[in-house]
């Protein structure tokens, strides 16, 4: 299974999407408009990581059948991942702190400046989510809790027997969701954790499935069942989007939906890879990181009375910041991976 068009238009989408419920943070609070309620696109993000952890490890099988060696492998795989997202990380909580203590440096209060730091370095080092101290860089969260349980989610991404590794992370995933519905957005402690786990956990079984599909061959009218599914469930998603209708649950279903058929090529859509799309994917997570700091900074430049202005300000520069912070990385990344080969 290769990367989707379909999915990654989509990362950039939820993104946005995201960014318009955190509007609250430019100051436009709960006035009547489209787009509320999407919060619930963090869900997304943890059934496609699930889900694409799955994959990485389903295509990385290895001989060894040793619990030393799942639990290795998954560390590595973490560390791997979300080392990449650091940079992006230190600097947005950076200028977080930044602005909402900076007044404490400008009035010479130093003791009351490093009181509010203190939570800083753990934000930093994706740790917040562990704490019951609420994460300053709010979005945060997410990055935390996923990098806390993600070991767990590879060792179980490991296990060989799809039936078994089907069963152990469908249970909790289905009565966490079926009986928390109404509270899945809750981030009173430690329901981040236990949402990232169960969400990544939904990803992996519906990677399960999704293989198992794939790997049979199906009907002309299943095909069209299929393509008639996953178009229903983009129009669907995207009308309750515009309404700000918060369906949870239909929610959760197209996006079940959406990763599964998308990923399991059994459709007559065809997947867009053109590499426009596939840039728009990445910089979904840059965005994520990046947009709480902006809002804020935004606050401070331009009155309050100017709302339009701070909205498409908020897009424009949470786009521009991610932009120029990802091909920095990456520069940075390609020398020192070139001067490693040198030596």
């Amino acid at each position: 299974m290769k990367k989707n068009g379909i999915i990654e238009l989509f990362r950039f989408l939820g993104i946005a999407f995201i960014m318009c419920d955190h509007f609250g943070q430019i100051g436009l609070g709960d006035l009547a408009r489209p787009f509320t309620g999407t919060w619930v696109y963090v869900e997304f993000f943890l059934i496609l990581s699930g889900f694409l952890t799955a994959k990485h490890f389903q295509n990385k099988m290895e001989d060894s059948n040793t619990i030393s060696s799942y639990i290795s492998n998954g560390v590595n795989y973490t560390i791997k991942k979300y080392c990449k997202f650091l940079p992006y990380v230190f600097a947005a909580v950076l200028i977080e702190y930044a602005v909402r203590f900076g007044k404490y440096i400008i009035i010479g209060d130093f003791i009351g400046f490093f009181s509010k730091i203190q939570e800083m370095p753990f934000e930093m080092l994706l740790l917040s989510a562990a704490g019951t101290n609420e994460t300053l860089t709010f979005p945060l969260w997410f990055l935390s809790a996923t990098f806390l349980v993600s070991p767990v989610i590879c060792v179980i991404s490991q296990i060989k027997n799809g039936q078994v590794k089907g069963i152990i992370s469908f249970y909790p995933a289905v009565f966490y969701y079926l009986n928390r519905i109404n509270s899945i957005g809750n981030h009173d402690y430690p329901n981040q954790i236990i949402r990232a786990l169960c969400g990544m956990l939904l990803g992996v079984f519906v990677f399960v499935i999704t293989d198992d599909i794939a790997k049979r061959s199906i009907r002309k009218v299943t095909r069209i069942i299929f393509t008639i599914c996953l178009v229903s469930s983009i129009c669907i998603l995207l009308f309750i989007n515009f309404r700000g209708i918060c369906f949870t649950s239909t929610y959760l279903l197209c996006f079940i939906c959406i990763i599964m058929l998308s990923f399991c090529e059994k459709t007559y859509m065809r997947s867009c890879t053109h590499p426009f799309i596939m840039y728009l994917g990445k910089l979904s997570m840059p965005m994520f990181i990046w947009h709480w700091p902006v809002a804020h900074l935004l606050v401070l430049l331009i009155p309050k009375d100017q709302i339009a202005v701070r909205i498409v300000a908020f897009y424009f520069v949470t786009l521009l910041i991610s932009i120029l912070s990802m091909n920095m990385v990456n520069t940075v990344t390609k020398r020192i991976k070139a001067s490693n080969c040198r030596n």
